[in-house]
């Protein structure tokens, strides 16, 4: 216990930087589905929209950043929501991308996308 406590106090000065971590779970977790997304999306060619979804994004986060943090009684808690924000928005919005073009939630026997048929054909030539 004390070794855990002399390395948070390395890196953070108050005591409570376990509380700020445990906000930041979040955005961890989305950051780690939105990459894979991300890049699922860059190789199916839909470069435009994974650049759109990160703009919106980034733009939004950075907004609540700026409005939360600077509550005064959110301050450090409002920057980090608004990190988590962006992040679950990230996430969102290229899960829906590509839910939409590659038409997962149709089970019916409905013919799959253009763009699914085209990223299983360079597959199956390799």
């Amino acid at each position: 216990m004390h070794s855990q406590n002399r390395l948070r106090t390395c890196f953070f000065e108050a005591s409570s930087a376990h509380i700020y971590l445990q906000i930041l779970v979040p955005y961890f977790i989305f950051q780690y589905f939105a990459t894979p997304l991300q890049a699922y999306l860059i190789g199916i060619g839909l470069v435009k929209d994974a650049f759109i979804h990160s703009l919106y994004s980034t733009s939004i986060s950075f907004v609540l950043m700026i409005v939360l943090g600077s509550m005064q009684s959110l301050q450090m808690d409002g920057i980090i929501l608004g990190m988590n924000m962006g992040a679950v928005l990230l996430t969102l919005l290229h899960y829906v991308t590509i839910c939409k073009k590659t038409r997962i939630k149709r089970y019916d026997g409905t013919p799959r996308s253009a763009a699914f048929v085209k990223v299983e054909s360079r597959m199956n030539n390799r």
